[in-house]
């Protein structure tokens, strides 16, 4: 996508949607956006049922973002599906993501469930943001609702996120709304629970921020930065 504008109109409708028993098999990028801005209700990448995506031996990332936005929903969403990647998931330089709105909603930027199985066999960042912006209203990372016989995953091979010169935010007004209950914090910005795994044979740490703010309490609520629950 190269200096171009996309909106997809209509309700829950994802940029790149994959359903059981579908597969997707690439060589190179799903996809690379320059100098362009895409406006969606539903997620970028959306996996559901026993999906599976492969990308194959290029190293470089699944998805490439460079001086674009990005609103809708979640950045990626995989339940009960496979994602294998030779490379990093996400590269964001010079861009703007926006996933849910803080006013009336909870969406994660990416979202694992359901005895998910992902994984990177790259050295790289699973997730990269260069002079870049995340706004979502729900965790930046969620791991969770494992199955009786799955836990959902994430097996990495580098760290999770290098992030410089770049903001997120991960607070959240929208619990009661979305969820039917009474108001409460939210969100965290990492948060692995529920049988969920959360792996990386990297010696180098798993969260690097270099001259970045993460805000995580603001008037629109707000959470930990990393949380671990059963």
């Amino acid at each position: 996508v190269e200096n171009s504008a996309l909106t997809l109109a209509g309700a829950s409708v994802d940029f790149v949607r994959l359903r059981d028993p579908g597969s997707i098999f690439v060589l190179g990028p799903l996809a690379t956006i320059h100098d362009s801005s895409i406006q969606m209700s539903g997620a970028f990448l959306d996996m559901q049922g026993a999906s599976t995506f492969f990308l194959g031996l290029d190293p470089s990332a699944l998805v490439q973002v460079d001086s674009s936005t990005i609103t809708g929903g979640p950045a990626l969403s995989v339940l009960n599906g496979t994602m294998i990647l030779a490379g990093p998931y996400l590269n964001a330089d010079g861009s703007t993501l926006i996933s849910g709105n803080g006013l009336s909603n909870v969406v994660s930027s990416i979202f694992l469930a359901d005895g998910a199985q992902v994984s990177s066999f790259s050295a790289l960042p699973f997730i990269t943001f260069t002079n870049s912006a995340l706004d979502t209203s729900g965790n930046i990372l969620s791991i969770r609702r494992s199955t009786t016989s799955t836990p959902t995953a994430l097996s990495l091979t580098g760290p999770l996120l290098v992030a410089t010169n770049s903001t997120f935010n991960h607070t959240s007004l929208g619990f009661a709304a979305q969820f039917g209950a009474q108001p409460a914090p939210c969100c965290n910005a990492f948060f692995v629970g529920q049988g969920a795994l959360l792996s990386s044979t990297t010696s180098e740490p798993l969260i690097q921020l270099t001259n970045s703010t993460v805000t995580g309490n603001d008037a629109q609520s707000g959470g930990h930065f990393l949380s671990v629950a059963p």
